[in-house]
């Protein structure tokens, strides 16, 4: 039938039950196999829409009573929230597959891109570890190569019968030792960013103490942080440190004993790089125009720092101030 069509079209378009005691005397009843003379029509509501039709017909006039009507919408509603729990559960079983259709898609897909992810990790490690094998590798041929450069002047210095020359070979061959320690370093450290300062300059100082035949007389101290810095500050206070120190054991004690204390700490952004003596001092004043105290500055310099000498009759103390990040 169609909506409006018979009593079962009007109650489905009204969707409002009803008893109908003599369907002979209504306008609306249309004959299915034979005519009865009752009939019960109750809708099916889902949502306040009739979803369906719940229909008997009887032969006798007036055989539906209000506790039949009573007890066939409660069947109604009992079979809309049934249609109700199935359909929910259908749409639930689609959501669900749907939704494990997109997990799986999803997983697939961060499968790929870990897997990818992954290689390209793989990769880089490689590639760092090929770097680092070949940075480690260049450190050792410089360091060696600063060695044989050492060596050559030492041989050149002695051939040479003149103090004066000698002097000048000793302390080029202490520049380069003082750099060979950083590629030492940078060659025997997983890290080849930092060098350690404290190791650094004990390495530097002994190395001195032992060219200029002081470890007898002489002694040195150190007062250092645990500091580390990059090739690019560690070049420049190493040969600062190489010409301090040299300049103090040359010229700073005149019966070739005392001692000297290497200090360096850190002071809010700033590093405090000292050498102190208890020599027989200089005048602080008087222009010194040699080669050491040139390259201390201009080595000063390249650290974006600034140089202080304080001399008397207790000794004298060289401090250097310089930033780091």
């Amino acid at each position: 039938m169609k909506l409006g069509e018979g009593i079962c079209g009007h109650i489905a378009e009204t969707g409002i039950p009803e008893i109908v005691a003599d369907t002979s005397t209504d306008y609306r009843y249309r004959v299915d196999d034979v005519r009865r003379l009752s009939e019960l029509c109750v809708p099916i509501l889902s949502n306040n829409k009739v979803i369906g039709i719940i229909d008997s017909e009887h032969p006798e006039k007036n055989f539906y009573t209000a506790q039949d009507l009573e007890i066939l919408i409660t069947i109604a509603a009992m079979a809309s929230t049934k249609i109700d729990q199935t359909r929910t559960q259908e749409l639930l079983t689609i959501h669900l597959n749907d939704l494990e259709g997109i997990i799986e898609s999803k997983t697939s897909q961060l499968q790929k891109t870990v897997r990818e992810l992954r290689s390209s990790y793989d990769k880089i490690q490689k590639s760092d570890l090929e770097k680092e094998t070949l940075l480690k590798e260049i450190h050792h041929r410089v360091k060696n190569n600063l060695q044989i450069v050492s060596s050559l002047l030492s041989l050149h210095a002695g051939k040479s019968n003149n103090e004066t020359e000698i002097e000048v070979f000793r302390d080029c061959q202490n520049r380069i030792q003082s750099m060979s320690a950083i590629h030492g370093q940078l060659y025997e450290k997983g890290n080849l960013a930092e060098i350690d300062a404290k190791k650094y300059i004990e390495e530097i100082c002994h190395e001195l103490h032992l060219s200029h035949g002081a470890s007898k007389t002489i002694t040195i101290k150190y007062d250092i942080e645990p500091l580390s810095f990059d090739i690019e500050t560690s070049v420049p206070l190493g040969l600062i440190l190489n010409e301090l120190i040299a300049n103090t054991l040359k010229h700073a004690f005149l019966d070739q004993i005392g001692a000297v204390e290497v200090g360096l700490k850190k002071k809010g952004n700033d590093v405090v790089f000292s050498i102190k003596d208890n020599g027989i001092g200089f005048d602080v004043m008087k222009k010194h125009d040699t080669l050491g105290i040139e390259l201390i500055h201009t080595l000063t310099s390249q650290l974006d720092g600034r140089i202080d000498f304080f001399s008397g009759k207790s000794g004298t103390k060289c401090e250097i101030i310089f930033p780091v990040s």
